[in-house]
């Protein structure tokens, strides 16, 4: 079982470092600008692809969406974007919401 253990930590560690330098490539600007340039409704899938476009970043590599998601609902909860999009799943009764592929509109400028 010893052995296992540090197995399990090097995953954390690398995960923990994936998440960090995407914190420092994918930033809110980087974001807003690629949001700022749609029309209509958009998906997080849609942001995550132009993001690793724009960057250059190869698949697999990164939490491209999981960074992507997390700034798109700073943007909501700045009022920058609305999400427009139904859950897919509700667990727990209401109480938690599953969201496999949300999609968000602009609902005003948005600042640099």
């Amino acid at each position: 079982m010893r052995a296992r253990a540090p197995a399990r930590r090097r995953e954390q560690l690398i995960w923990q470092l994936a998440h960090d330098e995407a914190a420092q490539l994918i930033t809110l600007p980087v974001v807003r600008d690629l949001v700022k340039q749609t029309r209509g409704a958009f998906r997080l899938s849609e942001i995550a692809d132009a993001v690793r476009a724009a960057l250059n970043l190869p698949v697999g590599r990164l939490p491209v969406g999981p960074r992507v998601r997390d700034l798109l609902l700073d943007m909501q909860a700045a009022d920058e974007i609305v999400m427009v999009s139904a859950p897919d799943e509700l667990l727990e009764g209401t109480e938690v919401v599953l969201h496999r592929d949300p999609a968000w509109e602009r609902v005003r400028t948005l600042g640099a």
